[in-house]
């Protein structure tokens, strides 16, 4: 996985997968969405949000994302510049999100966002794959169950 940047500059922001518990999902323990991670505090949240019959993308600006007790790390896949996020909303809303299909959800919608984003060149670090990214995300959910420091804790400390 590309190497974290541990303290973004004031040109560009980390661009992290995001890992939250869920329960009651059929296949899956962790919803997933993109994090443009801007601060300790402030991230624009990428995702893919409802059930498998309403799905649709959402893009948010999240204040104190940190304090969500759900979250159980990340995985940072890029780096953006902040005056590509307008940009990176746009691009994303072109990912196919696919309703009625029990084998499609969040984390297959992220995977393919982060291979539209590898087709444009640039943001997505060279070496990011599927597996990587799914090892990385383990690592980061055995960390959060011992109490180690998780992604973002390590990106602001």
């Amino acid at each position: 996985m590309p190497e974290v940047c541990m303290a973004p500059d004031s040109q560009t922001c980390p661009l992290v997968v995001a890992q939250y518990a869920i329960s009651g999902h059929p296949r899956r323990t962790e919803h997933w969405s993109l994090l443009a991670v801007v601060s300790k505090t402030e991230a624009y949240v990428y995702q893919l949000k409802g059930n498998y019959d309403t799905f649709c993308y959402e893009c948010e600006v999240a204040t104190n994302y940190m304090k969500d007790q759900s979250l159980r790390g990340g995985c940072q896949v890029g780096t953006i510049p902040l005056s590509q996020l307008d940009w990176l909303k746009q691009k994303l809303k072109e990912v196919t999100v696919i309703r009625h299909d029990f084998n499609f959800d969040c984390q297959n919608w992220v995977m393919a966002a982060i291979q539209a984003l590898k087709d444009h060149g640039g943001i997505i670090a060279p070496g990011t794959t599927e597996r990587k990214v799914r090892a990385e995300m383990e690592e980061e959910k055995e960390r959060w169950e011992v109490a180690d420091d998780i992604l973002f804790e390590r990106l602001f400390p």
